[in-house]
């Protein structure tokens, strides 16, 4: 016999427990727990009855005892008492337990477990209560120890996610999904395999993310080692993160990064995994994710990283899929929101920052040290802002000629940078080197040929001008991490613009989950085809004697044996697919 499951809400509810031997004072106990009014009749009681809030009436079974019961639970020790509180419960309606022969009764129990909120019953059809308890126990072990904790935050999370609108509310409840499915243990959706990992601004100080940025010439070693833990690798190294885009993960992506820089990371890192990870690109590619919102500088980081993976034979499918849908959208953002209209970057800041200390930068000198993009970038703003003379200093003068010659700038060899060092008023120092190109006595010596103050900004990682100028009187020194102020008003500026971005985002992740949803059973598909070559193998091998002497026996076996093949395969893709569209349904309605 089949039966069908139910959750009885009993808070307020009279129930009726007749019996208060061991067996009944384990229903007492249960139904307590559901916030039920428990009355018990017997004529004997054990003594945890007494510590127990419940009604006790010591006296044998009364029919009246059943009038506005809700449950009744035939706990006596006595067959003939149980069978009559079943018979004249079953008369009136009221559901019952016969707990010494469960198939007189109208109700069956079976093994319990309840965490919080969540309640999972076991039964197994069968009188077998060595059975459910077994698989209760073995559902018990399963279950991380903060799980109640857990739920209350996710039935958060969905009664915030129904409210959105779509397609924010079918991803934010299909992340849900994958949050759940992953503290479960269950990584059973193969996008759950595509994993970001790193550190940012928001993560780690500057003196841990320039300890693990990467200079051009170390990308190579840092993507073998990678290789070992992933298909797919890509790495993404600016002034305020490195990260790591992985899919086909091996192991553990965390130990992965730190085995790679050599070095405990680990309570600076963070971990996304399948469109949490991709949302993570995205947001990062659109420049909602920088220290500068808006900036437009990491579009063009996105790409190189990936051309760099891609190049070096590190990207397939997935991070191809990825990283092109998060450039779309990052220059979707840009320009349909406005975001970056007004220059919004680290050099943009490094600039307003520089007016903020001068007020004016009218007839101003500026030295910049490196001629790379954020060099370029820091020159229009500091043009744009009334800087007369740039002073380019580079390690290639070749490069600090073109960028010198576009801005109506000097070049300057990186060999004589402390004999221009006297005649800037602004310095910005935005290059890479493995020790200090300023220090403090150049700047100390550099003041003695000055009579106003020298402003410096190192929006390097490393940083390549010492600390230690900040104690030198008339120099004022600045770094990344002193940009926060700026930053705080370009956000308040911009903030409005953000959920229309995230629209965007949406949008693109919704797209990016139709193509996986193809992707991934296209390859099903293949795999299933594959399946079906080899049963058709299998069906033939067995009838290799046969077809050696071809009738029409055998060739009406021969036809058989392709109709099974077809059959087991077409059920098994069927199904498998109908499974899937099953589950699209259910996200999709919440």
């Amino acid at each position: 016999m089949k039966l069908y499951p139910l959750f009885l809400d009993l808070k307020n509810q009279d129930v009726l427990v007749v019996g208060a031997g061991k067996v009944g004072l384990r229903k007492t106990r249960s139904v307590l727990e559901s916030g039920a009014r428990v009355t018990v009749v017997s004529p004997e009681f054990l003594p945890e009855f007494a510590q127990l809030p419940v009604r006790r009436v010591q006296r044998a079974f009364d029919p009246t005892d059943l009038q506005g019961r809700r449950l009744v639970f035939a706990c006596s020790n006595q067959d003939a008492v149980n069978d009559l509180v079943a018979e004249l419960a079953a008369a009136q309606g009221t559901f019952c337990l016969h707990a010494s022969k469960p198939e007189q009764g109208n109700l069956r129990s079976g093994a319990v477990w309840r965490k919080g909120d969540v309640t999972v019953a076991f039964s197994s059809g069968t009188e077998l209560p060595m059975l459910t308890l077994s698989l209760k126990q073995v559902f018990e072990a399963a279950i991380p120890n903060d799980f109640s904790q857990k739920v209350t935050q996710w039935s958060s999370e969905r009664a915030m996610a129904i409210t959105l609108p779509s397609p924010a509310r079918e991803n934010a409840l299909m992340d849900l999904k994958e949050t759940i499915q992953e503290n479960l243990g269950m990584v059973s959706d193969p996008l759950l395999n595509f994993v970001a990992v790193g550190v940012n601004h928001k993560t780690a100080p500057l003196s841990v993310r320039e300890r693990i940025a990467l200079r051009p010439e170390e990308f190579p070693l840092m993507l073998e080692h990678l290789q070992k833990h992933a298909r797919e690798v890509m790495i993404l190294s600016t002034c305020n993160r490195t990260e790591v885009y992985m899919a086909g993960v091996v192991g553990d992506p965390l130990s992965a990064f730190e085995g790679a820089w050599g070095q405990p990371l680990r309570e600076y890192l963070y971990i996304k995994h399948g469109l949490h990870a991709l949302k993570h690109l995205t947001r990062v590619a659109s420049g909602l994710d920088s220290l500068v919102l808006g900036e437009t500088q990491i579009l063009g980081q996105v790409k190189r990283a990936w051309q760099d993976a891609h190049n070096s034979g590190n990207t397939g499918s997935i991070l191809n899929k990825a990283t092109q849908l998060a450039l779309q959208v990052g220059k979707r953002v840009r320009t349909e929101t406005g975001i970056a209209d007004k220059a919004v970057s680290v050099s943009y800041a490094a600039v307003e920052l520089a007016k903020s200390i001068f007020g004016d930068l009218q007839g101003k000198t500026a030295l910049i040290v490196g001629a790379g993009e954020t060099a370029e970038l820091t020159m229009t703003h500091l043009k744009a802002n009334g800087i007369q003379d740039v002073i380019v200093v580079n390690r290639t003068v070749e490069r600090a000629q073109k960028l010198a010659e576009a801005f109506g700038g000097q070049v300057c060899a990186i060999d004589m940078l402390l004999e221009a060092l006297p005649k800037a008023d602004v310095v910005i120092a935005s290059s890479s080197a493995p020790h200090y190109v300023i220090r403090a006595e150049h700047v100390r010596n550099a003041l003695k040929e000055r009579t106003e103050p020298m402003f410096l900004i190192d929006i390097s990682v490393p940083r390549i001008l010492e600390p230690e100028i900040s104690h030198t009187e008339g120099a004022y020194l600045y770094n990344l991490d002193d940009l926060t102020a700026i930053v705080e008003r370009n956000l308040a500026e911009r903030a409005k613009l953000i959920p229309h971005a995230e629209t965007l985002i949406e949008e693109g992740l919704t797209e990016f989950k139709r193509w996986f949803r193809q992707h991934h059973k296209r390859r099903e598909l293949k795999q299933a085809q594959q399946q079906a070559r080899q049963v058709a193998q299998e069906e033939f091998d067995g009838l290799e004697s046969a077809l050696l002497r071809l009738g029409e026996t055998e060739k009406a076996a021969v036809l058989s044996a392709l109709q099974r093949a077809t059959e087991r395969m077409g059920a098994s893709l069927i199904r498998e697919l109908l499974h899937q569209e099953k589950e699209d349904r259910k996200i999709s309605h919440g």
